[in-house]
């Protein structure tokens, strides 16, 4: 209450505080992208904002709605008609995958979040490579069946050469920012241990075959 003989000065509007500018959403316009679950998504907020320490976590969590999807659905064609709503579902979610009649489906991420997994893998790589240096073997044999429980069907010299080679594969892979090698690394081993999983198929890929197989025919010879 201003007194006499001084101005009275006008009120403010409230700032907002930061739960609630984390709180803002992002709009869709109109996109009808579906999670990995398949459901219709709600509008996400800005998930890149800490929580200050100013908010508490129940303020925090009121404000921010939980991302329950790493990436999203989104048909081919609908990217084709909105492509620039389409990219900013990237704010909120890490990738989108767009769907194909005909083709593969594809994936689409910002720049910024593919060179994050590249520091991941770097990362883990580094990580792998002085576990095996410095701890015991069995202790990293172990490690190893936590993160692939088929290893247990691998005999105990075929998970030494998968150490060596994953390591190997991984640091590669992550200096040229190409994962392929290491999927395909991880694919050829896991079809090795199925077929250790299976005695009849072992016995069967494994025998020595039986009588003479003829003469062996090279070069021009063979029709």
């Amino acid at each position: 209450m201003p007194t006499d003989g001084e101005a009275a000065v006008p009120s403010l509007p409230r700032a907002p505080n930061l739960c609630e500018i984390i709180g803002r959403r992002v709009p869709t316009d109109g996109l009808t992208s579906r999670n990995h679950a398949g459901t219709e998504p709600a509008q996400h907020p800005l998930v890149h904002f800490r929580r200050p320490p100013s908010c508490s976590w129940a303020e925090f969590h009121g404000s921010v709605d939980v991302m329950t999807a790493a990436f999203e659905d989104l048909p081919f064609s609908e990217f084709l008609h909105r492509p620039a709503a389409a990219a900013e579902r990237l704010e909120v979610v890490r990738a989108l995958r767009l769907r194909r009649r005909d083709a593969d489906d594809l994936a689409l991420m910002r720049v910024e979040q593919l060179d994050r997994d590249g520091v991941v893998v770097d990362l883990t790589a580094r990580l792998l490579a002085g576990l095996v240096r410095t701890q015991p073997p069995g202790a990293v044999r172990a490690v190893l069946a936590e993160a692939l429980p088929w290893v247990t069907f691998l005999p105990e010299a075929d998970v030494d050469q998968l150490l060596m080679e994953l390591i190997a594969v991984a640091q590669g892979a992550a200096s040229l920012a190409n994962l392929s090698p290491v999927a395909v690394l991880l694919t050829q081993w896991r079809h090795t241990a199925e077929v250790h999983a299976d005695p009849a198929l072992l016995e069967i890929l494994t025998r020595e075959p039986e009588g003479d197989l003829g003469q062996a025919v090279v070069g021009t010879e063979v029709q």
